[in-house]
């Protein structure tokens, strides 16, 4: 026998097949109701929707030509409206959202939910009255976007980075952990015996502290006599001078460009030559050697998270989230060479 077709749901239903179809589809045009009786039936007679099928229709549906063209919202907490677009170390991974938007069809709009015009109650409007389809959240947190109240079963849902918060939503990372021990392993391999690293507390939760284990672990593997403890603190300026002093590290892993000028005077004073590598590369330190994050790939894929659900027909937070994490690459910069060409010291 031939396989149940959506017409056959519809006359088991005693519905239209573009009705089926929508309800299939989790459309909010359709009620709970009779997305629910559109389900039960489907399994009784054994339908099963054509995956294939289902991409090329969703891809259709967002290309086609249309006065309202479907649409995804980016929201943002930062702490000013255009951070996310000239801060070095934010715009690339607004950039590649924009980029896939435009690859799959979709308008991209941004809301900063701390602009005062942009009240809970208008933003939950905006995002019913525009063909919204899909929402990405940049950098969630406990309270933001929860506090907005917004109905996400009616939307595709991804979201970027964030510290633990943002766990409960699907949501693209950077690898964070194995980013620090590929920058542990390529200072070893250049020569360096006593890395250290210094960062904000702050800094170093918003990658659920996967900076610091990636560190700490790859620092059990050198000798007793050259493990360094982080110095991770909000008042780490302040605490470096006699960390340095201390523990005289021979290079530095940190996020704070302006920690190369306090570095350059605590070497001076110690006659010691001490090199620099930035965990999360940006424009703003062209001359650095360390790791990129990759963050335009992060925001594309946030795109493809999104995009996906709604070719499912998925919408709404799942049970089950998943993370997707982008591993970083490793470059080379003038502040930071090889101090030798011979193996490493075990």
């Amino acid at each position: 026998m031939a396989a149940p077709t959506i017409r056959d749901v519809a006359r088991f239903c005693g519905l239209s097949p573009s009705a089926v179809s929508a309800a299939l589809r989790n459309k909010k045009n359709v009620s709970a109701a009779t997305r629910e009786r559109v389900r039960l039936a489907a399994v009784e007679i054994g339908y099963s929707g054509d995956a294939k099928v289902s991409q090329l229709m969703a891809y259709l549906r967002s290309n086609k030509s249309s006065r309202n063209p479907p649409s995804l919202v980016l929201l943002y907490e930062t702490n000013f409206r255009n951070d996310i677009f000239v801060k070095p170390w934010l715009s690339n991974y607004v950039s590649g959202i924009q980029s896939r938007c435009e690859q799959f069809g979709y308008i991209l709009e941004t809301i900063w939910v701390k602009d005062p015009e942009y009240s809970p109650k208008r933003i939950n409007a905006i995002l019913d009255s525009r063909g919204v389809e899909g929402i990405i959240i940049f950098h969630p947190t406990n309270e933001f976007p929860l506090r907005l109240g917004i109905n996400f079963k009616h939307f595709a849902v991804s979201a970027i980075e964030g510290d633990h918060a943002g766990r409960e939503f699907p949501r693209v990372v950077s690898m964070a952990f194995e980013n620090m021990r590929l920058a542990m392993d390529r200072l070893l391999a250049m020569g360096y015996l006593r890395p250290g690293l210094v960062m904000g507390e702050w800094v170093n939760e918003q990658n659920d502290s996967c900076w610091r284990a990636g560190y700490i672990e790859s620092s059990w593997k050198l000798p007793a006599s050259r493990r360094i403890p982080p110095l991770i603190d909000e008042l780490w300026l302040k605490a470096l001078p006699k960390w340095v002093e201390r523990h005289r590290p021979d290079v530095i892993i940190c996020a704070e460009a302006y920690i190369r000028k306090e570095v350059e005077e605590i070497g001076k004073r110690l006659a010691q030559e001490i090199a620099l590598v930035h965990v999360n590369l940006g424009s703003d330190v062209p001359e650095w050697a360390g790791v990129d994050n990759l963050h335009s790939e992060i925001g594309s894929a946030s795109v493809d998270m999104v995009v996906s659900q709604i070719h499912r027909g998925e919408t709404g937070i799942p049970t089950h989230t998943k993370t997707i994490m982008i591993h970083g690459v490793w470059r080379d910069g003038v502040i930071c060479s090889p101090k030798t060409a011979s193996p490493t010291p075990k």
